[in-house]
């Protein structure tokens, strides 16, 4: 039996979180944004035997965005154009990032949703101070690990204790 690979490894219903945070370059208030998905959203898991799509189970916000499809991007712009996107010298890799609207400094996911910032286990921290607006079906790809869980956060070292196998895919992929 063959499965055909889809293009991009996340699809359904996703939303886009707002909130308010300061730049860590030049301490302005920077709006950020991160695209999460909903319980019935779907991964692609190339791992699992067979390779199938399964859903979320629960909300997740994501992080890693590496391309949308066309009209969910022009969604997103259209709501955050601050955020798009540039190369992350730390992840080593390009991805969808916020960008400071005064001194144009680019913010990756972890200082996003690090315990610091605003979406630091969403949702189960709550979601005080978080603007969340629902962006309907569309598809995405990001990189593994691309699902910030919502009970914990991780430090690259929690993230190769606990998915040795995505981590080792993303890094055969920089190869």
């Amino acid at each position: 039996m063959s499965t055909e690979i889809p293009d991009h490894n996340i699809r359904g219903a996703l939303l886009l979180l707002h909130a308010d945070m300061r730049c860590w370059k030049c301490a302005g208030t920077l709006r950020v944004g991160a695209l999460a998905g909903q319980a019935h959203t779907e991964a692609w898991l190339d791992e699992a035997e067979p390779p199938r799509w399964l859903p979320f189970g629960e909300p997740a916000a994501l992080q890693r965005v590496t391309s949308m499809s066309p009209d969910l991007e022009a969604l997103v712009r259209r709501q955050l154009p601050t955020y798009h996107p540039a190369f992350s010298q730390t992840a080593e890799m390009g991805y969808f990032m916020n960008h400071c609207p005064h001194c144009q400094a680019s913010t990756g996911d972890f200082y996003a949703h690090a315990s610091a910032g605003a979406f630091f286990a969403w949702p189960r921290r709550g979601t005080e101070g978080i603007e969340i607006i629902e962006l309907g079906d569309g598809e995405i790809t990001a990189e593994p690990p691309y699902i910030i869980p919502p009970e914990f956060n991780l430090t690259p070292r929690q993230a190769r204790e606990r998915f040795p196998k995505a981590i080792k895919a993303a890094e055969r992929t920089k190869e």
